[in-house]
């Protein structure tokens, strides 16, 4: 009788404190930051889309909020493979 068990990890996502989704974000124009590092991020990338939490992350690090990194972010993502030119997006 063989062992043909599977094993498995599950790492849970990182849970961002309900203390730190709400309020204002801490700098000025949020919307346009978030782009800003959304396409600094691509570019480091290569080109490539990086994964959605590390663009998050890195717009909540300069100081935007849980749920305005969240939406332009995922507007970010949708806009690029929408094949939009990222030429013609004009940043702050």
């Amino acid at each position: 009788m063989s062992d043909d068990r599977i094993s498995a990890y599950f790492r849970p996502p990182k849970q961002v404190p309900p203390s730190e989704r709400r309020g204002r974000s801490t700098i000025a124009r949020p919307v346009a930051v978030t782009w800003k590092t959304c396409e600094e991020a691509r570019r480091a990338n290569r080109g490539k889309l990086p994964k959605r939490s590390e663009m998050m992350q890195a717009a909540m690090d300069k100081g935007v909020t849980f749920y305005t990194a969240r939406t332009q972010v995922q507007e970010f993502m949708k806009w690029h493979r929408d094949g939009r030119d990222p030429t013609a997006w004009r940043g702050p």
